[in-house]
């Protein structure tokens, strides 16, 4: 077959400064059955008994450092865990090959989180959680009873754009399921959010539960 020419009328030349937006897709892992049926239940079941400890979950303005419910609707209650650490460390170098974080790794803080009936969590990064976003891992693990009480839920990993040599969220994203058993590591530095849960029950057990560790 002959080559078509496509004439200047179609794509006229042009003295614009050439500026393309450049996206970069956000990378992450993911790890099934990551604790194994007995310990993942046992997490579970010690959620359920702090019920009463868990406290209303807030965000910190980057600008003012004040705290408020502003854009997200969960419990929290922070903890740790010696056995659930040594998981994650062992994943560690696998995460920082694949994500390509080089920074060494030695500090992190750890929260069970409850989504229930319209839980959510807007649009942020966790910038405020680390020392420097750039060099720092957020680890998702999650947990809820079998079957779902909850619908919704999902993890929505934006990618990157890159204006005026400036980092902003694209419009592209990935969805991830909130599965058990399942830990998800991506960059600090990445846009995320949760999407809205509901739970028709209302009841505690039912609402579905995670472990965030953030990793610097």
């Amino acid at each position: 077959m002959q080559q078509a020419e496509i004439d200047t009328g179609v794509l006229s030349p042009s003295t614009d400064h050439w500026s393309p937006t450049i996206v970069v897709q956000t990378p992450f892992l993911r790890l099934e059955n990551f604790l194994g049926t007995r310990r993942a239940d046992a997490l579970l079941g010690y959620a359920l008994t702090r019920q009463s400890d868990f406290v209303p979950g807030t965000v910190m303005d980057p600008l003012t450092g004040q705290l408020s419910s502003k854009g997200r609707r969960s419990q929290v209650l922070p903890v740790h865990s010696a056995v659930f650490s040594q998981h994650l460390a062992d994943s560690l170098p696998l995460a920082q090959d694949l994500l390509g974080v080089r920074a060494e790794l030695t500090r992190s803080t750890s929260t069970l989180t409850a989504h229930g009936d319209d839980g959510y969590f807007g649009i942020h990064t966790d910038a405020t959680k680390v020392e420097d976003p750039a060099q720092a891992l957020s680890a998702i693990y999650y947990l809820h009873k079998r079957p779902r009480g909850f619908q919704g839920g999902q993890l929505r990993l934006y990618d990157t754009a890159v204006r005026d040599g400036r980092a902003q969220r694209a419009e592209t994203y990935r969805t991830i399921e909130p599965d058990h058993d399942t830990l998800v590591i991506f960059p600090s530095s990445a846009y995320h959010e949760v999407l809205a849960s509901t739970c028709p029950s209302g009841q505690f057990a039912d609402h579905r539960f995670t472990l965030t560790t953030w990793i610097s």
